[in-house]
């Protein structure tokens, strides 16, 4: 994986609420990955299902070490380069009713909403 584009285009589609619906309380959740798979090799970043689900694994590690270090002394975003994206996404799956508004819409750096795939 790279630090940049693949990583950010995978993190853009696992954090639509469709996704992050179809993940909730499934273990089998294969299918799901499998469907990020292919819409990553629409955007042109040939992965795996395994490649996706492993490095989601290892994002929201980095992001819950992050969270935990930033309640302590402030310093997530040393650890979690992606940590203001992967808040976004999993602080949704805290809500009231466990769903996030989120669609195919991105956001950029800033935080701005961008056209899906533009960014």
């Amino acid at each position: 994986w790279d630090a940049g584009p693949g990583t950010r285009a995978l993190l853009e589609i696992w954090g639509e609420a469709d996704v992050q619906s179809a993940l909730d309380g499934n273990f089998r959740n294969s299918h799901v990955y499998r469907d990020v798979a292919c819409r990553l090799a629409e955007l042109g970043f040939e992965r795996t299902p395994e490649q996706c689900r492993i490095r989601i694994k290892g994002l929201k590690r980095q992001y819950y070490q992050a969270r935990d270090g930033l309640k302590k002394n402030g310093h997530a975003r040393k650890i979690c380069k992606y940590y203001d994206e992967m808040d976004r996404i999993l602080s949704c799956r805290g809500g009231p009713d466990g769903r996030c508004t989120r669609t195919r819409a991105s956001f950029s750096p800033t935080g701005f909403p961008v056209p899906f795939g533009l960014w």
